[in-house]
């Protein structure tokens, strides 16, 4: 099960880092050196919106074609 949680970027040296709360840390059982798996979320949800949509750009247009009662 996943939680999604925010945290803030920071940049420590060449690196950017992203802090996971401590609490949310000890309920997972969170140890230094464990891995993990994440997965990134823009929350510039405007962005986001338009990259999402962005993927229908060239896309043909279609129309839904009623076949009255026609068995199926």
């Amino acid at each position: 099960m996943s939680d999604i949680i925010e945290s803030r970027i920071t940049k420590i040296g060449n690196s950017l880092w992203a802090l996971i709360p401590k609490d949310i840390a000890n309920a997972k059982g969170l140890k230094a050196g464990r891995q993990i798996k994440m997965s990134i979320i823009n929350s510039n949800r405007q962005k986001a919106l338009e990259h999402a949509f962005g993927l229908f750009k060239g896309a043909k247009s279609f129309e839904r074609t009623d076949h009255g009662d026609r068995d199926i």
